[in-house]
C-alpha cells in the first residue's frame, strides 16, 4: 500500500476533531503502519496538547518559512510521528501553506498514512490543506448546526474531487433529541463510519495529555477507534480482548458507563 494523505475535517469547532485524529493515529500505528499526524490548524493549534508536547523548539511554521527541515519538527509519541504547528498566533505571518503538500509528499513518502488535523470550518486555510488530501473524514456531533455544516462540507470537498470516506459521529449520548446515525446518513448523503459515545474519560485523557486509546484502552469509546481504523485500512483490525475484558464491556454497555 502506498502513502495515503487523509484529511480530518469538521464544519465547526468543538466537535472533537483533534481528539478523533490523535486517537486514530495511535490505532493505525498499532496496526503496524507508519503514521504521521500533521497539525494544519495554524490559527489555533491544539494537536501538541494531545500528545504531551508543550513548548516545542521548532514547529511546522519554521518549515513553511524555510527556516527548518521537516525532520527537525517531527516529534515521537509512541510509534506516531507528530508534526505540531506553532502555538504563537503571530507565527502564521509569512508562512505559505500551499508549500506543505509538496514537502509532505517529498519528505514523507515512506509513511503509510499522513493524517492532517485541519482547522474547523471550510475557510481558505482548510481548503489549502484539503488540496493535499487523497481522502477525507468529516467529524460531527449529532445536532442540527453540526450536521448542517457536514452537508456544506461534503459539497465543498466533493467539488474539489476529494474522496469522502464518511462521517465520524462523536459525543453521542443516545438522547431522543439527537439525530440518529440513519437520519444523518439520509440528510448528509454520507455513511456514518462509527459512533463514538460521549465519555468523561476523553476529558480525563486530555488533562493527562495522552490519547484515550492508551489511557483507557479497553473502554467502549476507545474500542470504537478499531472500527474506524478498519474502514481506513480496508480490512478488519480488532483488539486483543481477554474474557475479563469482554465481561467489563458488557457491563459498560448495560450500565452505559463509558
Amino acid at each position: 500500500m502506498g502513502k495515503k494523505i487523509i484529511g480530518i475535517f469538521s464544519g465547526k469547532g468543538g466537535v472533537g476533531k483533534t481528539t478523533i485524529a490523535s486517537n486514530l493515529a495511535i490505532i493505525l500505528s498499532q496496526a503496524q503502519k507508519k503514521v504521521t499526524i500533521v497539525d494544519c490548524n495554524f490559527t489555533a493549534s491544539h494537536l501538541s496538547f494531545h500528545f504531551n508536547f508543550h513548548l516545542t523548539p521548532l514547529t511546522l511554521n519554521e518549515v513553511l518559512k524555510g527556516k527548518a527541515k521537516i525532520d527537525d519538527v517531527i516529534y515521537k509519541f509512541h510509534d506516531v510521528n507528530v508534526i505540531p504547528a506553532s502555538l504563537d498566533p503571530y507565527e502564521i505571518i509569512g508562512i505559505d501553506i500551499s508549500k506543505l503538500g509538496k514537502i509532505l509528499k517529498r519528505e514523507l513518502g515512506h509513511q503509510d498514512f499522513i493524517l492532517l488535523d485541519t482547522a474547523p470550518g471550510f475557510g481558505k486555510e482548510v481548503l489549502t490543506a484539503a488540496e493535499m488530501c487523497d481522502e477525507a473524514i468529516i467529524v460531527s456531533t449529532p445536532d442540527v448546526p453540526a450536521i448542517t455544516d457536514v452537508i456544506r462540507g461534503r459539497r465543498i470537498l466533493e467539488d474539489m474531487g476529494i474522496k469522502l470516506k464518511g462521517i465520524v459521529l462523536n459525543k453521542v449520548t443516545g438522547k431522543r433529541f439527537e439525530f440518529t446515525a440513519r437520519e444523518i446518513e439520509a440528510l448528509a448523503d454520507l455513511d456514518v463510519l462509527v459512533e463514538i459515545p460521549f465519555s468523561y474519560k476523553f476529558l480525563e485523557s486530555l488533562a493527562l495529555r495522552v490519547p484515550l486509546v492508551i489511557y483507557h484502552e479497553k473502554s467502549i469509546p476507545a474500542l470504537r477507534f478499531y472500527g474506524l481504523a478498519s474502514h481506513i485500512l480496508g480490512e478488519k483490525f480488532l483488539p486483543s480482548l481477554t474474557l475479563g475484558d469482554k465481561i467489563k464491556i458488557i457491563f459498560q454497555k448495560t450500565l452505559k458507563k463509558y
